[in-house]
């Protein structure tokens, strides 16, 4: 089986077969992906921890989900992630978190969990969904579609979908999407107050560094997995250096939230600022929808900078 992979902070990729694409007229489509498969943190959660009463970590209360759903979904975000974005792309529905009731898991599922770390011993949250437990879910999943619509199918299916591993905000204790930037981040460093904490930006170069070599040694070892590496520390550096070209006026404070850079009380207690498209983060950790959006095209779009060998779009295809 050649499985597709991506790394990310967003993404581990699994899938497709070689093959020319067409929709129910017969014109030709882009990609031929059947299904998402989504596992991480709160980067990606789509509402994992909504069902989990006794999780910490959660985003099912306004104003998280206003702009977009009208409504809290349990995403750390105003409106859509990563994993949203990835889906409509590829002309799917967005994918359902696997803990909720009657599910259907035939366009893929999302396991992501607020709060969790890489390693089932770094995490924010003890009730959130440990990483180990993710793939035994997704096992779970496997076997449910393969009784409803039978071994073969079922298989065809996973072939063909694409896995998404979003992480940075949990693991080893370091927060690494936007490491030491964060408003969270800002407000708690109490050398420079308000300023970014350089030893964490540090640790999360040193970190996606070696990262890549592990990715270089597992392409070598396993040859039959097309593994890509992407990371968005570049780009969401970029953003904190020159906003205004990615169309942010605000890249230091958190659009929801109060006190110093809104990171003093939480969000879901104040309102929220009246612009978040204008914001890069949405609350202490995470970003608004618009830099969810940006960060899907520059992973579709880029070189071998932001996305390692080839970008999202390049493996989606294969």
């Amino acid at each position: 089986m050649d499985l597709k992979t991506v790394l990310t902070l967003v993404a581990v990729v699994l899938a497709a077969i070689p093959s020319v694409p067409m929709d129910a007229t017969g014109a030709h489509k882009e990609f031929d992906v059947l299904a998402i498969f989504a596992f991480g943190d709160s980067l990606g959660d789509a509402g994992t921890n909504s069902f989990i009463p006794q999780a910490s970590a959660r985003a099912d209360f306004l104003p998280c989900g206003k702009t977009f759903f009208r409504k809290p979904t349990g995403r750390f975000t105003n409106c859509r992630t990563v994993v949203d974005f990835t889906a409509q792309k590829l002309d799917l529905p967005l994918t359902p978190p696997f803990l909720k009731p009657h599910a259907s898991f035939t366009k893929g599922v999302n396991f992501a969990s607020g709060g969790r770390g890489l390693l089932d011993s770094t995490s924010a949250d003890d009730f959130s969904v440990r990483m180990s437990t993710q793939v035994q879910q997704f096992a779970s999943a496997k076997a449910t579609l393969e009784k409803q619509l039978g071994a073969h199918s079922a298989g065809i299916l996973t072939f063909k979908s694409i896995v998404l591993f979003t992480s940075g905000s949990n693991g080893h204790r370091v927060r690494r999407w936007s490491a030491g930037c964060s408003p969270l981040a800002r407000a708690s460093n109490t050398a420079k107050q308000g300023e970014c904490v350089e030893v964490a930006n540090q640790l999360a170069l040193g970190f996606n560094a070696a990262l890549k070599q592990l990715v270089d040694g597992l392409r070598a070892a396993l040859p039959r997995f097309n593994l890509v590496l992407a990371n968005s520390f570049d780009t969401v550096s970029a953003m904190i250096t020159d906003g205004k070209s990615f169309g942010l006026d605000n890249v230091t404070a958190a659009c929801c939230g109060a006190g110093f850079l809104n990171a003093k009380v939480q969000c879901g207690k104040p309102d929220f600022c009246r612009r978040p498209f204008k914001s890069l983060f949405w609350d202490v950790l995470h970003p608004t929808e618009h830099v969810n959006w940006i960060l899907l095209n520059v992973l579709f779009t880029c070189d071998a900078t932001a996305a390692y060998p080839i970008n999202s779009r390049a493996l989606a295809r294969l």
